[in-house]
């Protein structure tokens, strides 16, 4: 949860700026507040990222793919499919 953390965090800061700017151009209150609130938001959401991040274990890497394990496909033939639980057809 650490990058979504950052990414959070990101959209608080960015919105802090633009809010005044916003409302220094335009005095426009409904898109201040509309602005203002989306900071608000991401930061709440960054914080409780923050929070419980502390709580999880960190996330497992990806296991490389290993290619010499594949199984071939048959060529020119369909899937075999069991028809009932003996697997007779």
């Amino acid at each position: 949860m650490k990058a979504e953390k950052w990414v959070f965090g990101f959209i608080f800061i960015f919105f802090l700026i633009v809010t005044p700017a916003y409302w220094i151009m335009s005095h426009e209150i409904a898109g201040t507040f509309a602005l203002g609130f989306t900071g608000l938001m991401g930061g709440m959401i960054a914080g409780y990222l923050a929070l419980t991040a502390r709580t999880f274990d960190p996330r497992p890497r990806t296991a490389p793919t290993r290619t010499s394990s594949r199984v071939p496909a048959r060529s020119g033939s369909s899937p075999r499919r069991a028809c009932g639980p003996s697997g007779a057809r």
